[in-house]
């Protein structure tokens, strides 16, 4: 059984039960070379707390979701949909779900989906499903560049199409105060290494100290970035033996000892450890990183 389509490189938990899948388009984006934003993965700061946010954005995304032509509301299940295609495994997930029928053929409902993408979000993939214990079905995956996404589900009924469309989001709690680095700041040292003897790719080490102005810079993007989100079981791109692509900071900050380590191969995570405590961080400081120190934006990868 092959895998549903996979959007922004994680693996989307198939609910249908002993169905074959059959891919029919993928798209898998690269996190090397500095492509993580240092920008928080979720929506802005709001009067809501983070639980409550997901919620209103997740239902926003529903009230103005595209429906095929002539669609009517329908109850919860229509046509058989009982689950959405796929869906994500995370404590935090956050979904709303709406049905729908529309007359003509599923084809013709799946055509017109990819062609209208819903606001602020590109179309991340289709499938569909061989059978099973459910009816036969076809999924259209949106995505956006928050954690934001909606998946149609959609099956032959009576003669016409019956449709489903599920809005999920994860929600981020928030970030410990313990983390934040703010003020007073003593000194800083980056080191940039870039190893891929296997591919022979790569570049020198890079060991500067930061200046105090530099310093300040990654630490005002260290602090605007969220808690790194749930995203449950994924799938990530693979590694080499001996590759090795990671920024790393070390800095004093009010008398405390921190350490920055921002790891661009392979599931491509960022860790803060103050003292003894560590937090895992959404996004990148790579690209301010290497600004500040003069070298390319794909440093290593040339």
């Amino acid at each position: 059984m092959t895998e549903p389509v996979l959007p922004r490189r994680r693996w989307l938990a198939p609910v249908l039960a002993a169905i074959a899948v059959a891919v029919v388009a993928i798209g898998v984006a690269s996190d090397r070379g500095g492509s993580r934003s240092a920008t928080a993965l979720g929506p802005g700061p709001t009067a809501l707390g983070p639980r409550a946010q997901a919620i209103a954005q997740v239902e926003a995304a529903l009230a103005t979701a595209p429906t095929p032509p002539h669609a009517m509301a329908a109850a919860s299940g229509v046509g058989g949909l009982t689950q959405p295609f796929e869906t994500r495994a995370s404590q935090n997930l956050v979904t709303r779900t709406r049905s729908w029928t529309a007359p003509g053929s599923v084809d013709a409902a799946v055509r017109y989906l990819k062609s209208h993408a819903p606001p602020g979000m590109t179309l991340g993939g289709w499938s569909t499903s061989n059978g099973g214990t459910g009816p036969q079905t076809e999924g259209v995956a949106f995505e956006s560049r928050s954690e934001l996404e909606l998946t149609y589900t959609l099956a032959a009924s009576h003669g016409a199409v019956a449709v489903r469309a599920d809005a999920s989001t994860i929600w981020v709690p928030a970030r410990p105060s313990w983390s934040m680095l703010r003020t007073p700041l003593a000194d800083g040292q980056a080191v940039i290494i870039r190893q891929n003897p296997q591919l022979h790719g790569g570049a020198p080490t890079i060991r500067r100290a930061l200046s105090p102005n530099a310093l300040r810079r990654v630490v005002d993007a260290i602090d605007a970035l969220p808690l790194s989100a749930d995203i449950g079981a994924h799938s990530c791109p693979a590694t080499v033996g001996g590759e090795v692509w990671r920024d790393t900071v070390t800095v004093r900050a009010g008398g405390r000892s921190v350490r920055i380590v921002d790891n661009l191969s392979g599931c491509a995570t960022l860790e803060v450890t103050v003292g003894t405590r560590t937090v895992q961080l959404g996004g990148s400081i790579d690209g301010v990183l290497l600004s500040l120190l003069g070298l390319p934006a794909d440093y290593g990868a040339r």
